[in-house]
């Protein structure tokens, strides 16, 4: 104890470091060391030691000297006593050294000695993050910002630091570990609102000549402070784009500025919305007078004008405009927040009216001091290992995404156990720790503390999260005024699944976020939203928050949760130039806890049509697209859904440029109402149908032409359309990584997921061997784990496209001992999947990137919204493949108009897609027939097969050398002789043969019709020579509707 505390009533003689330096420059019989340990080193009239910088060539630091070795000595003859220290007493001179010729406005040596130097120990070596101010032997006060998200355990507190780059200052400074951090509860990061934390250490500073707390302002007080005269102090920044940090403490001189004119000037810059909060105060303002990058959390201090050199602290750095600039700096105003910090300090018995370091002489108060800091540990522990049935945990997302029951009732019985145990809690610790010196009523203060917090962690006000199914409105909002409501103006909690989109401004100290748009929760981590919003942004710079209502209202009853975004996946196909496939999904660092007015939105279903129907956007962007004013309570407006073909046909007229229309859905047209400026990546919502209160997301806020214009609708991005896509990622992102190596230590991953193969330039797949790994995944160990890597899309350039092109050894990925007709990945890049809407599937060939081309039989008078077409699988039952397949639903259907279903004559059908595949080296589309009457020689036919084998791949039949009509008859069906084990459930394949001998290029002959009866013993294929005529005119008769379309 006497270690940690000065127990003892007589002066402290302090033992200083010995000297480290072994300098031969200073000659013989000579050593450099620190100044104070030269006895013949000059004293001034203050008994200080007069310090100055010094040229770089002379031998010595400038805190050392040449000094004779008989003149040196290991402790200083010189007795320091430390007073009972007062807070806030300046030693404006210096203390032990006088630095005489300050360059950059250097602090003396113990100046300022209430300052903390923060640092982060993550890494295992000392990083700076910012300063903080000693108000009371373990108690720290610093900005909000500057802990935010950090470990306690891995913070630092440094008192009695001066310069960060030597350790021969005459006293040693102190390392103390933080214990605890305490944000405050309004705190909100991206306004600079309420910017302030307490850090509660695991010992105590002891006193020392340059290590003293600062005083905290009083009610009583704050006119006896001179405001003009105030000092702010740090190792921040030289200047704004320096990434060079003083090395010396420095001090500048400021004064207050009033909020008026402070509102005034950053008006000039930001616009007419900024209004310092209550808990923001401002001061400098003038050139030069700033702190700048690295000094957040540092204290802003100001004289009592009756005793100039003890001092107050009124702020703590929080944000500014570049550094050293004519606009004021951004301080929270800590005499604003003195009832929460007085609050916090009285918690921990310390007061804030008489902080200081008591030479304390009595034992007992000294236990006393550690038993309150332990005690409420202790309880905590305790009060938590008897909550821990009451927890309310974070759920599951598939969980989360299929819960149905309300469970109102089991919140009711959460908080009537919490009461039961509380009671339950005071009664077991009063017995248990009564022998100490604490009285009941005073364990029962520290009881009720801590419940405090466990109480906001666990339950928070009017009631818990409703387990209730995605996209569920709570249309009389949650706990909102009644004279809240007006017309486009949504309710508290209404909207459950709404994101608000911030970006952190990286050149502010703070890093004060601003509103860039929206976005939707599809999961408790994952956000839907527009590309172009976060196309360049930098992931860690992006902020999403979930249960926003008002923006400018910290008092609402249900509080907003903010996360921060992991990571940003992008549709590979998305064109800021096109606008299409305007679509992202955004990974966040955690779950968002689920909670009353937080809950997931639905996805469409995949055939229902939308036309005419009456939907709803929600947003904070603008009303009108001149103004300047941004919504602060989200709005609500509703919109009709447009029919496609109108949607086009608007756009065309309205814009003249080559937009990709084929992702887009449109609404709107109203006038006065639309989504506007600020609005993007938010979601369009429709209602389910028959499901009172239910919605599903058809749409993202894309772009627009103006706002609110009649007759001009606004475009959104196709959620249904790209609803595969979606599923996808979804599947990628929520699945479980299952376990594997000797002692389950690593997880299997897919092959771009682990550094350790991503090196590969051809990753190998063994179909011969099983592992604990699904066969096209690797078990990868910790270190090598990169989950956040997502397939590739590797476009081809357009000159380097071939129809018909095959790779025999595999695209990127190649299977060694592969039985008999089982093909590489992308061998045969233009055979597609084509699914009903039973999810069973049937066969199709690609002739063009919108076209494929397929058998009548299955599409007949079927409606198109039932397909889907798959480009670039292999194993039909994975995706795993090194390369992301893509996914389209079917816009029109055109079946050959001679087509008879009893003799499936002329059995082909075109399948006009709902945009278009990128071309790939694993998707192509494959040449048309040119030569009629050619001998067609290395002719197969590719798809997959259905045999009951534990995996379905891409399945190659090699054919016969040449191909003939089934008759002289009937010229338009080819007949070939094939196995029907090989060929079982390939309707609609392609047959291909080789342009010639050599080249591993192919073109299409026909299309399998029928065949392989129980009698059959020919499998028939359409001749593509004899309906060619038929496919050039229909894609003709489309390409007028359209984007011109050439089939090669």
């Amino acid at each position: 104890v006497e270690e940690i505390f000065d127990v003892s009533t007589k002066p402290t003689i302090v033992k200083p470091r010995p000297a480290v330096s072994e300098n031969s420059a200073c000659g013989a019989d000579k050593e450099c060391v620190q100044k104070y340990l030269c006895k013949d080193q000059p004293v001034n009239e203050e008994g200080q030691i007069e310090i100055s910088y010094r040229s770089l060539d002379e031998p010595c630091t400038y805190l050392e000297v040449c000094c004779a070795k008989n003149k040196t000595t290991e402790t200083k003859d010189t007795v320091y006593v430390i007073p009972k220290n007062e807070c806030g007493k300046r030693s404006e001179k210096g203390v032990t050294y006088r630095l005489m010729n300050a360059v950059n406005r250097e602090a003396q040596y113990g100046e300022i000695p209430w300052m903390i130097a923060l640092f982060d120990v993550s890494s295992g070596s000392h990083v700076y993050i910012g300063g903080g101010s000693l108000v009371a032997p373990d108690m720290i006060l610093t900005a909000g910002h500057k802990v935010l998200n950090k470990a306690p355990n891995r913070l630092v507190a440094r008192a009695g630091e001066w310069d960060t780059h030597t350790n021969k200052e005459p006293h040693p400074h102190y390392d103390r570990h933080v214990k605890s951090i305490t944000l405050h509860p309004q705190f909100d990061i991206r306004f600079g609102v309420n910017n302030i934390a307490l850090l509660q250490l695991t010992l105590p500073f002891s006193a020392s000549p340059q290590i003293a707390p600062i005083c905290l302002p009083s009610a009583d007080n704050g006119e006896q402070l001179d405001l003009d005269a105030c000092i702010v102090t740090g190792w921040g920044a030289t200047s704004f784009n320096s990434t060079a940090y003083h090395n010396v403490l420095k001090k500048i001189t400021l004064g207050l500025v009033p909020n008026a004119q402070c509102e005034a000037t950053y008006r000039r810059l930001v616009g007419s919305k900024f209004s310092p909060h209550a808990s923001i105060l401002c001061a400098g303002g003038k050139q030069g007078e700033d702190t700048c990058t690295g000094d957040g959390g540092s204290p802003l201090v100001c004289p009592l004008k009756s005793s100039p050199d003890r001092y107050f602290q009124v702020g703590i750095v929080s944000a500014g405009i570049g550094c050293y600039t004519v606009y004021p700096g951004l301080y929270t105003n800590v005499m604003a927040l003195m009832p929460w910090l007085r609050q916090q300090l009285n918690a921990r018995s310390i007061s804030s009216e008489r902080l200081r370091f008591d030479h304390i002489g009595v034992l007992t108060q000294i236990q006393s001091y550690i038993y309150f800091s332990e005690m409420r540990w202790l309880i905590s522990v305790y009060a938590a290992l008897l909550l821990c049935s009451c927890c309310v945990e974070s759920l599951d997302p598939d969980e989360y995404l299929n819960k149905t029951a309300d469970n109102t009732e089991a919140t009711a019985e959460t908080e009537l156990s919490l009461v039961a145990k509380k009671a339950e809690l005071k009664e077991k610790l009063t017995s248990l720790l009564q022998p100490t010196s604490y009285t009941a009523l005073q364990l029962g203060i520290i009881i009720d503390q801590v419940f405090t917090d466990i109480e906001r962690k666990l339950i928070q006000k009017p009631g818990p999260a409703p387990n209730r199914p995605c996209g569920h409105r709570n249309v009389d909002g949650l706990q909102q005024p009644e004279s809240a409501h007006s017309r486009n103006v949504s309710k508290l909690g209404e909207f459950p699944w709404m994101v608000d989109l911030m970006v952190r401004e990286s050149n502010l100290e703070l890093r004060i976020t601003r509103h860039i748009g929206g976005g939707s929760l599809l999961a408790p981590n994952i956000v839907l939203t527009a590309a172009h919003k976060v196309i360049n942004q930098s992931a860690e710079l992006l902020l999403a928050r979930a249960g926003e209502w008002n923006q400018l209202n910290e008092a609402e009853e249900l509080h907003y949760q903010d996360l921060p975004v992991k990571s940003i996946i992008l549709h590979g196909q998305f064109s800021s130039e096109t606008t299409g496939y305007n679509i992202a999904l955004l990974v966040l660092s955690s779950n968002f806890a689920p909670l009353p007015h937080l809950a997931p939105i639905c996805l469409p279903s995949p055939s229902e049509v939308f036309d005419h129907a009456r939907c709803i956007v929600t947003g904070w962007g603008k009303d009108t697209f001149q103004g300047n004013d941004y919504q602060h309570v989200m709005k609500l407006i509703t919109v009709p859904v447009l029919p496609h073909a109108d949607c086009v046909q608007k756009f065309d007229r309205i814009t003249g440029r080559n937009l990709d229309t084929t992702t887009l859905i449109c609404a709107g047209g109203e006038p006065g109402v639309d989504s506007c400026t600020g609005d993007g990546g938010g979601p369009l919502i429709c209602p389910i149908k028959d499901t009172p209160n239910r919605y599903q997301q058809v749409g993202i806020v894309s772009w627009g032409i103006g706002c609110g214009k009649s007759n001009v609708p606004a475009a959104y991005t196709n959620v249904q359309i790209l609803l595969p896509w979606i599923r996808q990622q979804l599947r990628r992102l929520l699945e479980p990584l299952k376990k594997c190596g000797a002692n389950n230590e690593n997880q299997c991953v897919k092959h771009w997921q682990c550094k350790a193969t991503t090196s590969d330039p051809k990753f190998i797949v063994d179909l011969s061997t099983r592992s604990d790994c699904p066969y096209m995944q690797v078990c990868c160990s910790a270190d090598n784990l990169q989950l956040e890597e997502v397939q590739e899309y590797a476009e081809l350039e357009k000159n380097k496209v071939t129809y018909g092109f095959s790779d025999p050894n595999g695209v990127r990925m190649s299977a060694i001992n592969r039985k008999a007709g089982i093909t590489n990945f992308g061998e045969y890049p233009w055979t597609v999947l084509i699914y009903q809407k039973t999810n069973q599937f049937f066969t199709g060939t690609l002739i063009h990137p919108e076209i494929v081309l397929s058998v009548a039989a299955y599409v007949n008078k079927k409606t198109p919204e039932d397909y889907r077409v798959v480009a670039g699988d292999w194993d039909e039952k994975t995706t795993d493949e090194i390369l992301a397949n893509e996914e389209l639903r079917v816009k029109t259907i055109q079946v050959h108009p001679a087509f008879d279903h009893n003799s499936y004559a002329n059995n082909v059908a075109l399948l006009f897609l709902k945009g278009h595949f990128t071309l790939m080296s694993h998707i192509l589309p494959i040449a048309l027939p040119k030569p009629p009457g050619k001998l067609h020689r290395h002719c197969l036919v590719s798809g997959w097969n259905q045999r009951g084998r534990s995996y379905e791949r891409n399945l190659k039949v090699s054919m016969p050398l040449s191909v003939a009509p089934c008759s002289k008859e009937v010229q338009s069906l080819y007949c070939v002789n094939a196995a029907k084990k090989d060929l079982q459930y390939a309707e609609g394949a392609g047959m291909a043969c080789k342009v010639d001998d050599f080249a591993n290029e192919y073109y299409l002959i026909g299309v399998w019709s029928h065949g392989l009866g129980a009698s059959v013993s020919k499998t028939k294929f359409v001749s593509v020579e004899a309906v060619l005529p038929w496919i050039k005119a229909e894609q003709k008769n489309y390409s007028e509707k359209q984007n011109n379309i050439n089939v090669p």
